[in-house]
C-alpha cells in the first residue's frame, strides 16, 4: 500500500509522474531487509512497481526502503555520466559508489 504525502498525493502517482516526466534516477543505497544488493543501480522504472508491492515497499522509497541519485532531469543541461565503483554493505544498508564518467 502505497503512503499518501503529506501535501495529498499518493507516492503511486508521484512515482509515475516521475517516471513520465523524463527524468532517470538509479538506486544507491537500499535496507539490506528489504532489497538485496542487485538493486544497486537499477533505474527507477514502472517495471519496478509489481515487485515493490510484493515486498511491501513504498514506490518511492519514503520508509527509507532505498534511496536514489537523479543522474538526467528536463532540469539539467546535460545528463551526468557516472560509472559504478564498488558496493558495499555497511550495517543494514548497501551502498553503490559512484564515481564521475
Amino acid at each position: 500500500m502505497a503512503v499518501v504525502a503529506s501535501w495529498g498525493s499518493s507516492t503511486d502517482a508521484l512515482f509515475d509522474e516521475w517516471v513520465s516526466s523524463g527524468s532517470h534516477a538509479v538506486i544507491v543505497t537500499t535496507r539490506a531487509a528489504l532489497l538485496d544488493e542487485t538493486w544497486l543501480g537499477r533505474r527507477l522504472g514502472r517495471e519496478m512497481l509489481p515487485e515493490f508491492e510484493r515486498l511491501g515497499i513504498d514506490p518511492c522509497g519514503e520508509r527509507g526502503e532505498y534511496h536514489t541519485a537523479v543522474v538526467n532531469t528536463p532540469l539539467f543541461s546535460s545528463p551526468l555520466c557516472v560509472r559504478e565503483n564498488g558496493r558495499v554493505q555497511r550495517s543494514d544498508c548497501w551502498a553503490l559508489d559512484l564515481l564521475p564518467c
